[in-house]
């Protein structure tokens, strides 16, 4: 059981402990055959139960009440025995026709079906906006990283920090001074000093956030049709945002919710009148007891539910989503800095090939013929230049071919390159 704060009730008190997120795990024991019988025995323990107290307990003493009243004074009470006593008077019964209960049954539940329907609703609203902005801040670091020419690895982990800045701003905005403290410290621990305590201090977290990351997202070297991808992204984040301060600054009109819980109240705490006829053949009508409790607690639970599930996000698992988008982040930036590791190394690689491919591009021999040697970057040496072949004699029979001729020349010619490569290019240690 939750610890309670004097002066905060059960239900207020136990919503940040039904911030659930499920696992695999959790969706097995979700499934299991014998879930039905786990809740049933746990029915006294839940939460509903426990912030129902006062509501089941009026109902019950108003049971109990029209039940020893007409035992007493009405209709007089059989003992265990079943001896009949008479009454110790004849005053009015506390008995109501059930007519009325059975005319005002489909209102009630149509008012109860539309408020827990549109709670729902709001909650399923609150968790797509939270759904956007987990995939939104997620393309905006795989977008930045994959894009940017930068090679500072220290400006990609601040733009990966900004950006999960935003919904860890986002979570304190929604979560009020209960989450001040903590807030402080993990923006404290991740931010620079001078920007954690702007956001700290200044009164719209998330936009400052938002800024924040914007302004950091135009330090980067992108194309503009890049930067303007990603800044389509962290617009969706400030949709996101309108959209989950449109849920929490409007509720259900307070008219509809006032009128359900009176329509409820009412209906309930007179219905152990209406039920002591139907339970004649009961000890003393006895039955009205416990069939009073348990319709009352399951139609006060339904109501109970709406409340609940009407703010939706002190029940949302905000934290873990947080903390998930900061382990992308975080997990992004590394990527980056491996694959600029890879890059670095690569590069260090395919150097001496693309110079031996740029000299023999020069030298007009073809890089099917550049011999597989590597050369370390400033190990050329500079080779004075050979002396040119003597002329070929040409015997008077050739001099008739002139297409022998001018083949010898451009083989003796291409064997002189190759030779000058080789001499130009040394292995370097």
């Amino acid at each position: 059981m939750p610890p309670v704060e004097e002066g905060m009730s059960y239900g207020e008190a136990s919503r940040k402990y039904r911030r659930t997120q499920y696992t695999h795990e959790d969706w097995v024991k979700h499934r299991s055959d014998d879930r039905i019988l786990k809740n049933f025995a746990t029915i006294l323990d839940s939460g509903i139960a426990r912030q129902l107290v006062k509501e089941v307990g009026i109902t019950a003493g108003v049971a109990g009440i029209a039940w020893l009243y007409n035992m007493f004074f009405v209709f007089g009470y059989e003992d265990l025995s079943n001896v009949h006593h008479d009454p110790l008077t004849h005053w009015v019964p506390l008995v109501l026709p059930g007519a009325p209960f059975s005319f005002a049954s489909p209102a009630l539940a149509l008012l109860l079906v539309f408020k827990t329907n549109t709670s729902y609703a709001r909650w399923d609203e609150a968790r797509k906006a939270w759904g956007a902005i987990v995939n939104n801040t997620r393309s905006i670091v795989r977008m930045s990283t994959a894009w940017t020419t930068s090679k500072d690895t220290e400006q990609i982990q601040r733009l990966c920090d900004y950006t999960w800045a935003f919904p860890r701003s986002m979570t304190r905005h929604l979560l009020g001074d209960e989450d001040a403290e903590e807030y402080a410290k993990d923006v404290r621990a991740k931010l620079p000093a001078d920007i954690a305590d702007e956001l700290v201090e200044v009164r719209h977290k998330p936009l400052k956030a938002m800024s924040n990351l914007s302004n950091e997202l135009y330090k980067l070297p992108l194309t503009d049709f890049q930067r303007n991808l990603i800044e389509n992204s962290i617009s969706e984040l400030c949709n996101a945002s309108g959209g989950c301060e449109r849920i929490f600054g409007s509720p259900v009109p307070l008219v509809y919710t006032r009128h359900t819980a009176r329509f409820v109240s009412v209906w309930l705490f007179l219905l152990p009148l209406a039920l002591w006829e139907p339970f004649k053949g009961t000890w003393n009508h006895f039955g009205m007891m416990p069939a009073s409790i348990l319709i009352s607690f399951f139609m006060f639970g339904l109501e109970e539910l709406a409340i609940a599930l009407e703010e939706p996000f002190s029940v949302l698992p905000l934290h873990k989503l947080t903390a998930g988008i900061g382990l992308a982040t975080d997990e992004h930036a590394q990527w980056f800095e491996q694959n600029m590791d890879k890059k670095s190394s690569v590069e260090e690689l395919e150097l001496p090939e693309i110079k031996m491919m740029e000299l023999a591009a020069k030298m007009g021999v073809s890089s099917d013929l550049v011999p597989m040697e590597v050369i370390t970057p400033g190990s050329e040496e500079v080779v004075e230049p050979e002396p040119q072949p003597e002329p070929v004699a040409v015997s008077a029979e050739l001099e008739s071919e002139p297409e022998l001729v001018e083949s010898n020349e451009e083989e003796v010619k291409k064997t002189s390159k190759l030779a000058k490569m080789k001499k130009v290019l040394r292995i370097g240690s």
